[in-house]
This record gives structure tokens, C-alpha cells and sequence, in this order.
């Protein structure tokens, strides 16, 4: 047989770690209901895997709790303990590993402040020590633009917080700092993985994103998923969701899903949060400044447009 021509996950194994690092507003949770729903046939090709339990994959178990520049030294070694004892419980000798998990970036929170994932330096770092000895042969990151991701953000946390309008927020969204060249830095400084690949943010096919996440897999006969994950509110629902917060409500998930079917053939008169066009238009020029940054970068490849 042609060497060649075998399939790619008759590749030697290993113990390299591929980690699909969201970001944050990205479609992590899609991908993770796709581990989640073929995860027998991924490991049955000599790959494990692994992601949060949260959202519509509930079955993962990667818990890493991340430090907060608050933790002191010793708060750190714990959360690094616990760390290690909840990866322990997938790395397994010999195998590689897909770990995917939207917050190694940071906490959207701090987009409210103006800041772009502070934190991706400490968190960076910290995932590298509960990771060692194993080494990362590839990250992959998908991007989304800076004026789409405040929004998207800014929407989600309006769906189970009361929230002061995106008016309040948006003069320091548009004078932020930091920004992916800083991050992407981080986890390449941070982690020292072999490649990191990014992605630009579109509606893919799972099995197209696992395939970059992972090379070693063969992705042809992996499935997808038979319904979306974590969907939104549209803006008539945020509107309504954020009326009964400020009435006093407490969110709860069967409040959520009343609001979304309550309003979902519903269209409000104006959006729930946008930036000026000025501010986009400066935002969506930074981002693209950015962008040729990033290609430019060793260790990086930008899949442009893919």
C-alpha cells in the first residue's frame, strides 16, 4: 500500500495535546456537542478528548478553573492541583489528546472595562504547568472581529444579567486595550506549542474545524450534530428578558427558554446593542490591522478567508 494514501489517523500516536481554544462567541459550544456526539469514533482512532460540561455537551469533564490576577501564590498551587487531577483523568500514556475549552483567552467580563482578555498571559501559563510534561502541538483559535464580538458578548451576559444599556459600555469598547496580537502572543509565549492556527469566524462544518483542530483525525466518517447549540436570544427576546430582570424576575433556565419561544417570531424596532457606525468602522479597521499582524507572525498561520 501506498504510504501515502493511508488514512491520517494511522499516523504514529503520541502524547501531544491539540487544543481548540475557542474563542468566546465563536461557535465553542457547536464544536463541543460535535466531540461530544462522535466522541466513540474519535477515540476509536486512538485520540481522546475532552471539554467543559456546560451548555448542550454535557457529558465532558474538563473543569481548570483558571487563577485570577486576585490569587496569591498559594491559591494558584491549588487551583494547579486540582488542575492536574482533573486532566489526569483523560490524559492517558501513549494517546493524544483534543482539549476544548472557550476561556483560556479570558472572561468576557472585562470587555465592560474596556479590556481585551486581560488575563490570556496568566492563563496561558497556567494551563502550560497543569499540562507538563506534555507538550501542545497545535492551538487553534477562531477569530471574530473586535465590533462583533463586544456586541456578541455584551448579548450574552444580557441573557441572565440585568444589564445598564450597551450605550453605557460601548465608549470603552471602542477604546480598548489589548487586543488578539496580545493574546495570540500569550499562548504562544505561554504554552510553546509546535503551530498555532487561527481561523477566521463563519459558519463551517464541525468536521472542518475538527480536521484543523486536529490533524491526526480522519474526518470523513464523523457526524454533525442534529441541532445547534447555546442559540441566542434575538433582540426582541433580549429586550423582554432584560424587562423582567429589571421587574425583579430571577433568571432560571425554563425563564430563558420561556422568553425565546415567547418572542422568537418577533422583530424589535431597533437593535438590542450596536456601536455607532464611526465606532465600528475605527473597530473593524483595528481589527484588520491586527490581522496582518498576526500573519505576519512566526509561528502563526492565519488561514485567511478558509
Amino acid at each position: 500500500m501506498d504510504p501515502a494514501a493511508a488514512p491520517r489517523h494511522t499516523k504514529r500516536m503520541s502524547e501531544e495535546v491539540y487544543l481548540h481554544a475557542g474563542s468566546p462567541r465563536t461557535g465553542t459550544s457547536s464544536f463541543q456537542l460535535f466531540l461530544e456526539v462522535n466522541a466513540e469514533a474519535i477515540r476509536a482512532q486512538g485520540v481522546d478528548l475532552n471539554y467543559p460540561g456546560r451548555d448542550a455537551a454535557k457529558q465532558g469533564t474538563l473543569a481548570l478553573r483558571f487563577p485570577a490576577p486576585r490569587h496569591d501564590a498559594g491559591a494558584i498551587e491549588q487551583r494547579l492541583i486540582r488542575a492536574r487531577r482533573n486532566l489526569g483523568r483523560v490524559l492517558r500514556p501513549d494517546r493524544p489528546v483534543i482539549l476544548s475549552e472557550e476561556n483560556i483567552c479570558g472572561r468576557m467580563l472585562d470587555f465592560h472595562k474596556g479590556l481585551f482578555f486581560p488575563t490570556a498571559p496568566l492563563r496561558a501559563g497556567f494551563l502550560a504547568r497543569a499540562l507538563a510534561p506534555r507538550s501542545v502541538a497545535r492551538i487553534t483559535l477562531v477569530l471574530r472581529p473586535y465590533s462583533e464580538i463586544f456586541v456578541s458578548g455584551y448579548r450574552k451576559r444580557a441573557e441572565d444579567n440585568l444589564q445598564a444599556p450597551f450605550e453605557e459600555h460601548a465608549g470603552k469598547m471602542a477604546q480598548f486595550k489589548g487586543g488578539w496580537v496580545e493574546v495570540i502572543s500569550a499562548m504562544r509565549e505561554g504554552l510553546k506549542p509546535a503551530e498555532i492556527v487561527l481561523l477566521d469566524y463563519r459558519r463551517r462544518p464541525q468536521a472542518e474545524l475538527a480536521g484543523v483542530v486536529c490533524p491526526l483525525l480522519d474526518t470523513s466518517a464523523l457526524v454533525e450534530p442534529g441541532r445547534e447549540a447555546n442559540v441566542s436570544l434575538n433582540d426582541a427576546g433580549l429586550f423582554a428578558m432584560q424587562a423582567r430582570l429589571r421587574a425583579g424576575e430571577t433568571y432560571t433556565p425554563d425563564l430563558l427558554e420561556e422568553v425565546r419561544l415567547a418572542h422568537a417570531a418577533e422583530t424589535a424596532d431597533a437593535p438590542f446593542a450596536a456601536f455607532t457606525a464611526d465606532a465600528k468602522a475605527r473597530l473593524d479597521a483595528r481589527y484588520a490591522a491586527d490581522l496582518d499582524r498576526l500573519a505576519a507572525m512566526a509561528g502563526v498561520r492565519y488561514r485567511r478567508g478558509e
